[in-house]
């Protein structure tokens, strides 16, 4: 397999990168963070609130690998284009789906078919912005600093989630849906930085055709299902710890969502930390930190069953946000150095793809379980991590740089 990269990229680039990356974040904690409550207020249920991202999430599943190949062939900066203007075209939707039914202006059942509708535009065409962003990072990174680059960009999704209830605090007094209206603002901004400050990719846009990479290609095989067990758990804790806050500690609708938003925070917030303050300074490989990674989320997931309070609950994402922080870069890097040069958009667009597919089985597995049994999603993810972190150790060698 070939070492050969190109040479690093200018700290202006990876910034547009990184501020495009972090809209999309804000974007998805705002949203995360207000639909409870706002599904309390319109009369849907839970598993109502987990559908409206299936189909969204199943058109990312479906549109992320072949964005990454299109990437390959016809540049990085055009897909980002194509996904932030899809980005920002489907947040207003969904914010104005959701005002004709607060207003009584579209009946409930039309109005949440809109939402279901605005949402899938994010994820036919928004689905391009993670892959087309790693692609353009690992071109530019040796194998040496991969990791710590890869985990930084990640980490703009992370400072988003983090800025996301902030700003929604702040721009709530103009209306309770201004704040997606201001994230499709800043989605288009970054649309213009893109166009105007990211230089194309010498190693893409080469107009030749890629031949498809396979999800159970024997290369990527181990980091697919790690994807999948990572973005499973993680949409199951998005889907339910806000439902989860509100009936186990009995607040009303308000105090729930301001309380479940200080959750997703310290989740969002230690994810950031260790992505960005901590794996630079950890000597650990690729395979120790999957493992390391995926014990610390089972642990942090079978808490959340047994904390009794706001601040155990508190405590026990942001456990885990530390474990996600670890897992998502560490199985990153490895996918993209499972590959060879010209697959790193094919490869990023597959892994984007199993980090949206938990979120097609989330809304059954989560909001669904939960409805049958309180504990049951939490135990659910805990033991799905506990028997991944015991597959890696018994495959430690199929991913690249072993334990070296």
């Amino acid at each position: 397999m070939s070492t050969e990269v190109p040479p690093p990229g200018s700290r202006l680039a990876f910034a547009v990168l990184f501020a495009s990356l972090l809209c999309v974040g804000l974007g998805h904690s705002l949203v995360y963070s207000i639909l409870p409550a706002l599904a309390r207020e319109l009369g849907l249920a839970e598993i109502q609130v987990g559908g409206i991202f299936t189909v969204s999430a199943a058109l990312w599943v479906w549109a992320s690998p072949a964005w990454g190949r299109a990437s390959d062939r016809i540049g990085r900066r055009p897909v980002l284009l194509i996904g932030l203007l899809g980005y920002a075209a489907s947040t207003v939707a969904f914010a104005r789906s959701i005002e004709a039914a607060l207003d009584g202006l579209l009946p409930l059942g039309l109005a949440y078919l809109a939402m279901v509708a605005s949402r899938s535009v994010f994820g036919l065409i928004g689905a391009g912005i993670f892959p087309a962003s790693q692609a353009y990072v690992v071109e530019r990174t040796p194998p040496a600093r991969r990791l710590t680059d890869l985990a930084r960009l990640s980490a703009a999704m992370g400072v988003g989630t983090v800025m996301g209830p902030g700003l929604g605090a702040a721009l709530v007094g103009f209306g309770l849906l201004t704040p997606l209206y201001v994230v499709a603002g800043l989605a288009l901004v970054g649309a213009l930085a893109i166009a105007l400050a990211l230089p194309e990719s010498a190693a893409a846009a080469s107009g030749r055709p890629r031949p498809k990479l396979r999800w159970l290609d024997p290369r990527i095989r181990p980091f697919v299902l790690v994807g999948l067990a990572l973005s499973t758990v993680q949409a199951i804790l998005l889907q339910t710890i806000g439902f989860h806050v509100i009936d186990r500690l009995r607040l009303d609708a308000l105090a729930g969502t301001r309380q479940a938003g200080s959750a997703l925070v310290a989740f969002a917030a230690a994810s950031l930390v260790t992505q960005v303050g901590i794996i630079p300074r950890l000597a650990l490989s690729a395979a120790q930190m999957l493992r390391l990674g995926c014990v610390i989320i089972a642990a942090a997931t079978a808490a959340l069953v047994l904390a009794g309070d706001a601040i155990a609950i508190v405590a026990a994402m942001c456990v885990a946000g530390v474990g996600t922080g670890l897992v998502r870069p560490a199985n990153a890097t490895a996918g993209s150095l499972a590959v060879e040069p010209h697959e790193q958009g094919a490869v990023a667009g597959v892994l984007g793809a199993v980090m949206a597919a938990g979120f097609v089985l989330a809304p059954l597995i989560g909001p669904g379980l939960y409805q049958l049994w309180r504990p049951g999603p939490f135990l659910l993810a805990s033991g799905l991590f506990a028997v991944t972190a015991i597959g890696l150790s018994r495959r430690a060698d199929r991913v690249p740089g072993g334990d070296a």
